[in-house]
């Protein structure tokens, strides 16, 4: 799961769906990793990137993972547009 998953064998996919099936939470950590990849690899122009952090942010707010929650913040106090 550390890879991107257009990166992810049948093999992976297929073993990771049923992980997904018996722990939703991870497969909502998965995908919060997963986007926030995206949007550091995919987004050109900053201030797109900004709202789409913020958008992250709100997600992992909702989502109640501390680790995340710390992650975001960290991103929020110390990457602020200029």
């Amino acid at each position: 799961m550390y890879k991107t998953k257009s990166k992810w064998t049948q093999n992976q996919t297929e073993r990771t769906a049923i992980l997904f099936e018996l722990y939703p939470d991870i497969q909502k950590g998965c995908n919060l990793t997963q986007e926030l990849r995206g949007i550091f690899e995919n987004t050109k122009d900053k201030i797109i990137g900004f709202a789409k952090l913020a958008k992250w942010h709100e997600k992992v707010n909702q989502s109640g993972f501390k680790s995340f929650g710390t992650i975001s913040r960290t991103i929020i106090n110390h990457d602020q547009p200029y």
